[in-house]
């Protein structure tokens, strides 16, 4: 197991959808996610929401009928996050 997490796959995700990739950058957010669920270090929820955020947002690009449920999902790790937050 790495010491510590990888955050590359979701930094490419975010610079994807900012590119209107959003095949691209679903492919990314899963191996971030794959990533972190894998790590058995702490993780921050910050970077955990904003995976699940970016992932659900490329799945309903995409049309992928999961992706209302992964945004959610990115809001019950941090149910009080701001826009700020995922600066």
């Amino acid at each position: 197991m790495p010491e510590t997490l990888d955050q590359s796959a979701a930094e490419t995700g975010f610079r994807l959808l900012n590119e209107r990739n959003s095949s691209g950058a679903q492919d990314a957010f899963e191996k971030a996610y794959k990533d972190i669920t894998r790590y058995q270090g702490p993780v921050d929820k910050r970077l955990l929401a904003r995976v699940l955020k970016g992932l659900g947002a490329s799945q309903v690009m995409n049309g992928a009928p999961e992706g209302s449920d992964t945004l959610d999902a990115g809001l019950n790790v941090w149910p009080n996050q701001q826009i700020s937050d995922y600066g």
